[in-house]
C-alpha cells in the first residue's frame, strides 16, 4: 500500500508526464518510497502524483540530463537550479549542497 505525502511548490507549475523536483537534504529519501502518492496543490487545484524516482546526491552532480525534466522552467539549468535553491533554502558556505531529486507523474 502506498503513502500519501503532501508536498508544497514555491512555483506550482507541472508539464504532462514525468517531472522532477530538487529538494534540499536527505529528507525525503527517509519519508518516502517509490510507488508512494506526492499531493500537490497546484495552480489546477489539488492533484496526486506517483513518486516513480529519487536521486540523492551533490547538486553539482545532476546529470544535466534530467535537467529538462524540472517541474519549474528557470531551474532546468545547473545555474537556474542553483539561484533558485539558494533563493528558498539560503546560500551554502563552500557551494556544496546535498538534494534529493524526486521524479513524478503528471497525468
Amino acid at each position: 500500500m502506498s503513502d500519501l505525502h503532501k508536498i508544497d511548490f514555491v512555483n506550482p507549475v507541472f508539464h504532462s508526464g514525468l517531472n522532477i523536483t530538487v529538494r534540499h537534504g536527505d529528507r525525503w529519501v527517509h519519508l518516502a518510497r517509490l510507488g508512494d502518492r506526492l499531493q500537490i496543490d497546484g495552480h489546477d487545484g489539488m492533484i496526486e502524483a506517483p513518486l516513480t524516482g529519487m536521486l540523492y546526491t551533490d547538486l553539482r552532480n545532476i546529470p544535466e540530463g534530467i535537467l529538462p525534466l524540472e517541474h519549474d522552467e528557470d531551474a532546468r539549468s545547473p545555474a537556474g537550479l542553483k539561484r533558485i535553491l539558494d533563493e528558498i533554502y539560503g546560500p551554502t558556505d563552500t557551494g556544496e549542497r546535498m538534494v534529493t531529486v524526486l521524479f513524478f507523474t503528471i497525468d
